[in-house]
């Protein structure tokens, strides 16, 4: 496991045991690797499954809407399944 996916599984458990605080903390050091992810990913879809920069945005985006509305429990689904590819 990558220190990407333990940041995010730590930032779900986090959420599911209602630890927005700490869920928090977890988010905050998690944005520097999301920025790498953006950095590295690819403009287009050149095979299926590969996470382009404008899925990326559209993922982060809605996880920072969970955040605006303190659901963290969808921040922590949203993490897992659609950046991990967990099944939730």
């Amino acid at each position: 496991m990558s220190q990407l996916e333990e940041k995010i599984e730590k930032m779900a458990e986090a959420c599911y045991m209602q630890k927005e605080q700490e869920a928090c903390r977890y988010m905050n050091e998690l944005i520097p690797d999301l920025m790498g992810l953006m950095e590295a990913a690819p403009e287009t879809e050149d095979e299926p499954g590969v996470l382009t920069k404008s899925i990326l945005m559209n993922i982060i985006s809605q996880a920072l809407n969970a955040m605006e509305q303190k659901d963290y429990i969808l921040l922590a689904d949203i993490m897992k399944y659609e950046l991990l590819g967990d099944p939730v």
